[in-house]
Order: structure tokens, then sequence, then C-alpha cells
């Protein structure tokens, strides 16, 4: 009988603390995470990206040449339409050149000599490029030229002129990119 009563005793126990747990009011609530900051745990068995890491995913890599290497960074690609209707008319996206060509170096250092700080070096340049993307023109409002320190030693901005994309360029390739990402049909050179 003892052993029956006890039985029925931890099993009502057990259900009624279940059932405070389980209720709001009951339930204790999480201090507010400080400004910034997510209250969510991650668990990973990798390490999180460091900066350079995530800077480095960041670009993608769409052309390689005499100059450098060509890339671009796909989340700053914007689409501009005229009407919701209509297929986009113009893309505007964030590109890097990363001067690999000696020669091109020492010319570029030397041009930007007075802003380079001691063992410093020019390694490339971020250009905004603005596409047509039915006439195949292009206009380059921005560009920033970076040390190998990822200090910005130069900014020139320009009214936007939109010129005709040359063939078998960077500025192809990634016109080429930005109508793909639109949906438009690639026009033919002249067209």
């Amino acid at each position: 009988m003892k052993l029956l009563l006890c039985t029925v005793f931890l099993c009502l126990a057990c259900f009624f603390s279940a059932a405070a747990q389980t209720t709001p009011a009951a339930a204790p609530t999480a201090p507010a995470a400080p400004a910034g900051e997510s209250s969510l745990w991650e668990i990973s068995m990798m390490p999180n990206p460091s900066t350079e890491e995530r800077e480095q995913a960041r670009w993608s890599v769409l052309l390689e040449n005499e100059i450098g290497i060509y890339a671009y960074d796909m989340s700053s690609l914007e689409l501009r339409k005229e009407s919701e209707t209509t297929p986009p008319v113009e893309a505007a996206v964030l590109t890097k050149t990363l001067f690999t060509n000696k020669a091109l170096l020492k010319k570029i250092n030397a041009q930007y000599a007075g802003q380079l700080r001691k063992k410093e070096k020019v390694q490339y340049c971020a250009i905004r490029m603005i596409f047509n993307l039915k006439d195949r023109t292009y206009a380059v409002p921005e560009m920033e030229i970076f040390s190998d320190k990822g200090r910005q030693i130069a900014r020139q901005t320009k009214p936007l002129a939109f010129v005709p994309v040359p063939a078998d360029t960077f500025a192809e390739a990634m016109l080429e990119l930005c109508q793909q990402a639109a949906g438009v049909a690639p026009a033919a050179p002249g067209a």
C-alpha cells in the first residue's frame, strides 16, 4: 500500500512540475541581449571566418589578363527597370581589379607616392560600373584605389558618361554577366 501511495505521489509531482514548466507565466524570462548582440547561440564544428576570409568570399573572379585579376561583388548588383512590367534597362555593380602587372604597379605606385605611407604599395582598385543593358554602353562614376594594407589612398568620382563597351574586355564580360542576371538576351555588338 505504501509503495502504491508513494508511486501515485511521485507521478503527481512529476505531472505538476512538468505542467508548471510549460506554463508561460512560470517560464523564466531570459535577460535582454545588449544592443548589437544576438541572444541566439550558434553551434558549429567550423570556426567562424575571419574578416579577411569574409572579404575574400565576397568577391567572385570573372577574368584574368596581363593587367590583373578582375572580380565582382554579386551582392552589390542592382538592376533598374523603367516600369514593373519591363525588363531591367540598367545594372550597377561593384568590381575590383587586383593589379598583378609589375610595370603597371610601378607606374601606379609612382603616381600615388604622395598618398602612400612607408612600406605601403598600391594593390587594387574598386570600381563602380553602370551598364545600359540594351545599347551595350557603360559608365564608371566612381573608382577607389587601395593599398596592400587595405587603406583607401585615392577616390575619383566622375559625372555619368556612357561609352560603348569594348569587345573582349573585362567590361564586356561584366556586361554579359549583368545581362544574364537581368534575364535580358545579350545584344550583338553594334546592334
